[in-house]
């Protein structure tokens, strides 16, 4: 099960091995009627650049539950959102 903790969030991956990832940011889009999860790897990789992952996700008693991103429109929605908040970001806001 996917656990949240200050902004970061523990993932199980699918071969049991636990990692942390840094929560950029959460939408719910009244379109899809689902919510989305953006997030970041910890660390960066050896060029110094860090991936971005995202999926929607539901919460029930037991944790977080994630799934892939289903259609291009829905990654087109979060990378339009991801943009934005980089050039903010860069610009100092």
């Amino acid at each position: 099960m996917n656990k949240i903790h200050q902004n970061k969030i523990i993932i199980r991956h699918e071969d049991g091995e636990e990692k942390e990832y840094y929560i950029l940011f959460t939408l719910s889009s009244s379109e899809t009627k689902k919510d989305y999860l953006v997030y970041s790897d910890i660390k960066d990789n050896n060029k110094h650049e860090r991936y971005v992952h995202a999926d929607t996700y539901t919460i029930d008693d037991l944790g977080y539950h994630l799934e892939p991103i289903a259609t291009d429109k829905e990654w087109d929605t979060i990378m339009s959102i991801l943009c934005t908040v980089q050039l903010n970001e860069s610009a100092g806001r």
